[in-house]
């Protein structure tokens, strides 16, 4: 298009920044059929990193969010570039974003658009992005759904589908082995006792008392509830399996994929592949972004004896909040200085048995004892630390505070010298009476429990906690119900 199309400007969509390096990657590589020199050296091409659009280029990578914010003049964190359009189920309900005319970059600055993954990005809320440029507009996926041919009025440019691909030999077809489990088809039932939870992210482990009897079904597996069982019964099946009937004629392990759904789901396969195969660490190797060279890791699998299995994700970081976030520290204490009346230094933890359930239903219930109050100051602050950009935005609009802010007024309540402060201004005294001062604690402890009477509010935060925390099953041991 650039040669003979006389285009001057082309801007290549993406909707997150790691497939934006994926294309950088791509372009930089190529060398076109009818010309020696690289793609890169007959036209300039520049991936977007600032809200500034070079004009000597002729191939501007962006993602739909960093193009975006150009065109409203904002500036862009790049954890926005990171939010995967294909796991969010609420796209559809967000307010869609509205540009404005720039004069830096009128509607005619590009002459093409081409849209990657044009399945998941280009509706309803980015969708103005695409209509502001007067720009043909051209698509790509592999898999296109009924929006798509909707938005591209049917207009099919080019279609190459798998079985031509498997005919031309470019792609190969496939035998499906199935490995039905009883609990990977109907769940399982955990009886009210004590079990073991552990951080989604950090992987820290901990045992806690169920509240009550627990269900769960197959699609909160490896999400919410681990059943290590699970996971080990279905790759003893397929290591059973894989010299009888996947590969009989094969005295190696195949090179082997597994998907996994997140990166702890990750982690956990890869123990027990370890432990069942018996055959070190290099045997099998998780590739995803969050593991350490993953490019270096993805280069051995195609090239190299080891890894004869790799685990690996999305390979797409969601969030910056991917990695484990520092959120609380411990104070190891054998000789008794934190009971010291001369600390000054608060204890937030007083009550780390009880739940944030139940400090939550407690103080909706009228318990307003310090106590009660700076322990789940405590828990609100944790939860702060582990949570996206997003869950802290839709917590702010839920709570109707921000995290830290609701944190920081259960502490207040209690806290001297805001009490003092607060009754000085109310009675416009400089030394406030005791009256006046059990009524300015009275009002701040009103404030700070405020947003815990709505049942609500309540409600998402545990939502919100619960979705770092993940309950490990060590009870229900899991059968093959079918494999073949």
């Amino acid at each position: 298009m650039l040669k003979y199309g006389r285009m001057r400007r082309i801007l290549f969509l993406v909707d997150t920044k790691s497939l934006g390096e994926q294309a950088e990657r791509e372009f930089l590589a190529y060398t076109p059929n009818d010309d020696a020199r690289s793609f890169s050296q007959l036209y300039g091409v520049r991936r977007l990193k600032s809200s500034y659009i070079p004009g000597d280029v002729q191939i501007c990578i962006s993602t739909i969010q960093r193009m975006y914010s150009i065109l409203r003049g904002e500036e862009l964190d790049e954890s926005a570039e990171e939010v995967n359009f294909a796991e969010l189920k609420t796209a559809d309900k967000q307010p869609r974003k509205e540009v404005v005319y720039n004069a830096k970059y009128p509607p005619e600055f590009f002459d093409c658009i081409i849209v990657d993954e044009c399945h998941r990005s280009i509706y309803n809320v980015w969708s103005q992005v695409l209509s502001y440029f007067d720009s043909f507009i051209i698509g790509l996926t592999a898999t296109p759904d009924k929006r798509t041919f909707a938005y591209f009025n049917q207009n099919v440019v080019s279609e190459y589908s798998r079985e031509q691909a498997i005919v031309d030999g470019v792609n190969v077809g496939e035998d499906v082995f199935l490995i039905d489990t009883e609990v990977t088809k109907n769940g399982a039932h955990i009886m009210r006792q004590m079990i073991e939870k552990r951080n989604r992210l950090s992987r820290e482990q901990r045992w806690e008392q169920l509240d009550e009897d627990l269900d769960y079904k197959a699609p909160q597996l490896d999400r919410d509830i681990v059943n290590p069982s699970q996971i080990r019964t279905v790759i003893r099946t397929f290591k059973e399996s894989l010299f009888t009937v996947l590969f009989p004629r094969r005295k190696e392990v195949p090179k082997t994929l597994i998907f996994a759904k997140t990166d702890s789901h990750a982690d956990d396969i890869i123990q027990i592949v370890r432990e069942e195969f018996g055959e070190g660490n290099d045997f099998c190797r998780k590739i995803t972004y969050n593991a350490e060279n993953p490019e270096s890791v993805l280069s051995k699998f195609r090239n190299d004896y080891n890894p004869r299995i790799a685990v690996t994700v999305d390979m797409q970081k969601v969030s910056p909040s991917a990695t484990e976030n520092k959120d609380h520290f411990v104070i190891v204490d054998a000789v008794g200085v934190t009971k010291s009346k001369k600390s000054e230094t608060r204890t937030l933890e007083r009550k780390p048995s009880v739940s944030m359930r139940e400090l939550m239903f407690n103080v909706a219930c009228g318990r307003k004892d310090e106590d009660t109050l700076t322990s789940l100051a405590n828990r609100v602050i944790r939860l702060n630390s582990q949570m996206t950009n997003a869950e802290r935005r839709r917590f702010a609009q839920t709570v109707g505070a921000n995290a830290g802010q609701v944190a920081e007024n259960l502490l207040n309540a209690f806290d001297e010298d805001v009490i003092r402060a607060k009754a000085q201004s109310d009675n416009k005294v400089y030394i406030p009476t005791d009256e006046q001062r059990q009524q300015a604690k009275t009002e701040l402890i009103a404030q700070a429990v405020a947003p815990f009477q709505n049942p609500e509010a309540r409600e998402f935060i545990e939502n919100v906690r619960r979705s770092h925390d993940q309950i490990i099953d060590n009870v229900n041991i899991d059968t093959v119900l079918f494999a073949g």
